[in-house]
């Protein structure tokens, strides 16, 4: 079983990622959604305030499957627009903002399956 995300490694704000979720499952699942999103987490050393995240893409509707219908093997497209105020990837000794696309194959009644890759967004 396996998921695997083809993307750039860096991009720059103002840009567009672009690249495809490859998936290949041993057996016919049944799904309810493939929902593929694009992710900043701005993590703070404050202990009341561990994790934040401001910048949130996401991609729902996936024109080339059927929601609800089975899922073996697929190629999905996908694209996100870097809007230029969001922040770049970033670390330091007081705060850290990190970038991550998400896979997920929403499974009713099971586990779900998942698959992340980190993608760096330069200045």
């Amino acid at each position: 079983m396996a998921i695997e995300v083809k993307a750039p490694e860096k991009i720059k704000k103002g840009g567009v990622l672009e690249g495809t979720v490859i998936i290949a499952l041993d057996k016919d699942v049944k799904f309810r959604d493939v929902i593929i999103s694009f992710d900043n987490t701005i993590t703070y050393p404050n202990p009341c305030t561990k994790n934040f995240s401001g910048w949130n893409m996401v991609s729902t509707s996936q024109p080339n499957l059927e929601k609800g219908g089975s899922l073996l093997n697929a190629a999905i497209p996908f694209k996100f627009s870097i809007p230029k105020e969001a922040p770049p990837s970033y670390k330091g000794e007081q705060i850290e903002s990190t970038w991550k696309l998400n896979v997920k194959i929403d499974i009713p009644l099971s586990f779900d399956i998942h698959a992340e890759k980190y993608v760096e967004v330069k200045r």
